[in-house]
C-alpha cells in the first residue's frame, strides 16, 4: 500500500490543524531594500529567486488541480481543496507585488519569471493531467519541507532580515504547512499502488531538476546585475546560511528523501506544534 494506511489518521490531523483563509495583504513592503537579508546581496538574491519561482509555480499548481475537483465532490477533501486554491492564489498575489519591486530595482525578475513560465508550460504540455498533478504534489513537498525549516528555526531570518518580508515568508510557510497534504491526498484518490509510486518518483525528480538549477541560476543572474557574480564574498554568507547555520537547505535533505519511501505521506512529519506556535505568536494574524 502506498500511503493509504495513513488516510484516517491524517484526516484527523488535517481537521485538527484547520486550514484558514487569510486574505493577507502586505501593504508595508514598499520599499524593499536592495539587500534586505543581512545587508548581503547573495543571501538576498537567493530568497528573491525563491519568490520568483513561487509566483510562477503557483499558477501551475492551480491549473493542475482543477481537472480533478469533481473527483472529491461530497468528501472532506472538497473543502480542503477549495481552501488550498484560496491560499495559493493569495500567495501568488503577494509574491507578485514583491517580485514587481525586485524588477523595478533593476534586477531581471520579469525576464527570468518568463523563462520559468515557458519551461513549465513545455513540461505541462508533455505530461498527462495525472502526471501534472503528481508534479504539483512533489513541488508542494519542497515548499512544505522549506516551510518546516522557516517555522522551526526563524531566529536568523527574524534577527537579520527586513521585517515586512520576514512576516511574508513566515506567513507563507505556515500556510504551506496547513495545506501540505492536499495535493498528495488528491493524487491518492486518482491512482494507487505501484503506479502511484512510479508517478511520485518521476515527479520528484522532475521537480528537483526544475527547482534547484533555477534557484542558483537566478541567484547568479541577480548578482551579475550588481556586478558581483564572480566575487567569492558574494556567495559566502548565502552558502553559510543555507548549508551551515541555520542551514535550512542542508536540513531539508532528510525530509526531501522521505518522499522516496513507498509508504510516505506528508504528515509523517508532524508540524502541528510549529504551526500552533506561529499562530500563538501572531494571534491577530494567525487566525485570519
Amino acid at each position: 500500500m502506498d500511503g493509504s494506511a495513513h488516510s484516517s489518521e491524517d484526516g484527523n490531523r488535517n481537521e485538527a490543524v484547520g486550514m484558514i483563509r487569510r486574505d493577507r495583504r502586505h501593504d508595508d513592503l514598499t520599499p524593499i531594500p536592495r539587500a534586505w537579508y543581512a545587508d548581503d546581496p547573495g543571501l538576498t538574491a537567493f530568497f528573491n529567486a525563491m519568490s520568483i519561482a513561487i509566483e510562477e509555480l503557483e499558477h501551475f499548481l492551480l491549473r493542475s488541480v482543477r481537472p480533478f475537483r469533481d473527483t472529491v465532490k461530497g468528501t472532506p477533501l472538497e473543502a480542503a481543496l477549495d481552501d488550498f486554491l484560496f491560499q495559493e492564489s493569495t500567495h501568488s498575489r503577494e509574491h507578485r507585488r514583491y517580485n514587481r519591486q525586485i524588477d523595478e530595482q533593476g534586477f531581471p525578475a520579469a525576464a527570468l519569471a518568463g523563462e520559468l513560465r515557458a519551461k513549465v508550460a513545455r513540461m505541462e504540455a508533455r505530461r498527462t493531467p495525472l502526471e501534472n498533478l503528481a508534479l504539483t504534489a512533489a513541488i508542494e513537498h519542497f515548499t512544505a519541507i522549506l516551510a518546516h525549516q522557516l517555522l522551526d528555526r526563524p531566529e536568523h531570518l527574524r534577527a537579520h532580515a527586513y521585517p515586512p518580508l520576514v512576516r511574508l515568508w513566515i506567513w507563507h510557510g505556515a500556510e504551506e504547512v496547513e495545506h501540505k497534504s492536499v495535493t498528495f491526498d488528491l493524487l491518492a484518490r486518482q491512482v494507487s499502488g505501484a503506479r502511484r509510486y512510479m508517478l511520485r518518483l518521476k515527479a520528484i525528480l522532475a521537480a528537483t531538476f526544475l527547482l534547484l538549477p533555477f534557484l542558483y541560476r537566478v541567484t547568479w543572474r541577480f548578482l551579475k546585475a550588481e556586478g558581483l557574480a564572480w566575487r567569492p564574498a558574494s556567495w559566502r554568507l548565502m552558502l553559510r546560511v543555507t548549508l551551515v547555520y541555520p542551514g535550512f537547505m542542508r536540513r531539508m535533505l532528510r525530509d526531501y528523501l522521505r518522499w522516496y519511501r513507498p509508504g510516505f505521506h506528508p504528515w509523517d512529519q508532524d508540524d502541528r506544534a510549529l504551526l500552533f506556535r506561529w499562530r500563538d505568536g501572531e494571534p491577530e494574524q494567525g487566525m485570519r
